[in-house]
């Protein structure tokens, strides 16, 4: 549950090869607690980017 939603999240590893991601807003996880959400995904739960200073 995410919230009052029910959701199915799916992981991947980082891939090279074949199907590599592409980033519309902000960048690749860089560290083991970091990831990268779909963007549907995101906009559908109402999930902003948020950036640490």
């Amino acid at each position: 549950m995410l919230g009052n939603t029910e959701a199915t999240v799916r992981l991947y590893v980082d891939r090279t090869e074949v199907d590599t991601p592409s980033y519309y807003e902000g960048r690749a996880p860089q560290s083991d607690d970091e990831v990268a959400l779909d963007r549907t995904f995101a906009t559908h739960l109402a999930l902003a980017l948020k950036t640490q200073e």
